[in-house]
């Protein structure tokens, strides 16, 4: 299991390019990539190459309808788990958006 993270805060739109980066470099893995949904529109306009490469990017977006930092902790929720799960055994890329109610929101 190889992670690559960005060093900086925030981080927008890091995120999709390095997994795609990723997947291309190691075209048998499958490549998990967790993201907000503020970071994940500014990197929106990559989706199709995922697509076009026939990549096996799995987004877990954590969607709190704000550009505020995202509570980890919903996240262990056992419903999520079963989603999870579901997200890694289908084939191809997947998207599963996790909203969030707005008082998750820290930031």
């Amino acid at each position: 299991m190889n992670w690559l993270v960005s060093r900086g805060y925030p981080s927008l739109g890091f995120e999709l390019s390095t997994a795609i980066g990723g997947s291309a470099a190691n075209p048998n893995a499958v490549v998990v990539y967790i993201d907000g949904d503020g970071s994940f529109l500014n990197s929106l306009h990559e989706l199709p190459t995922l697509y076009t490469e026939n990549l096996r990017i799995k987004i877990l977006l954590l969607n709190n309808h704000h550009f505020g930092v995202f509570q980890w902790e919903y996240m262990l929720r056992e419903e999520l788990q079963g989603a999870i799960q579901t997200m890694l055994d289908t084939p191809g890329s997947y998207l599963l958006d996790v909203v969030a109610p707005s008082q998750k929101e820290i930031a």
